[in-house]
Parts: structure tokens; C-alpha cells; sequence
């Protein structure tokens, strides 16, 4: 896995993730491809959505868009070189 830069998620104009964006690969689009097609089976819709391959890096309550920007202009271009990754774990935050 690689790390290129961060970002957020947002929902209307409240900033309420921020994310260090994973670079996408055969592996891990191979996966997601697989925890649709089993979401899929077990009757969860809404899979349209576009993957945004990503780790969380922090939760966001009440924080202006003005300092979430001021955070990513310092931070934006993080880089991480490349991690092996031996297992995945899915769970419910």
C-alpha cells in the first residue's frame, strides 16, 4: 500500500473526515470488487458510490472549513513509501 496525499469527506458543508489517500492497485481494486459482489449478496444497495481508496486519519466535529484548509495546505502532499500489507480486517466504526 501507498500513501499520496490527504484530503476529506464532506456532507453539505460540514468537513467531517479527513483521509491520507491510498494509491489504487490491482490488489486492492480486486478487493473492493469483492466486498461489493458480498455486500451485493446480503442486500446492501448504495454501491454506486465512487471508491476513494483511503486510511482515516481523524474525525471532524464542529471544525471550520477555513482550518481543515489551513491543515491540508501544511499537510497535503504527504507521501509514504511503499507498505506491505498482510491481512485485512473489516469492522464497524
Amino acid at each position: 500500500m501507498k500513501f499520496s496525499g490527504v484530503g476529506y469527506f464532506k456532507t453539505g458543508k460540514n468537513i467531517h473526515l479527513l483521509w491520507a489517500r491510498v494509491e489504487a492497485n490491482d490488489g486492492l481494486l480486486t478487493l473492493c470488487k469483492q466486498i461489493k459482489a458480498v455486500l451485493k449478496e446480503d442486500g446492501i444497495r448504495d454501491l454506486n458510490r465512487k471508491f476513494v481508496p483511503h486510511v482515516n486519519l481523524a474525525r471532524l466535529k464542529r471544525t471550520s472549513a477555513t482550518e481543515v484548509s489551513q491543515w491540508l495546505a501544511k499537510n497535503g502532499f504527504f507521501r509514504m513509501p511503499l507498505m506491505n500489507v498482510g491481512s485485512f480486517e473489516w469492522f464497524e466504526s
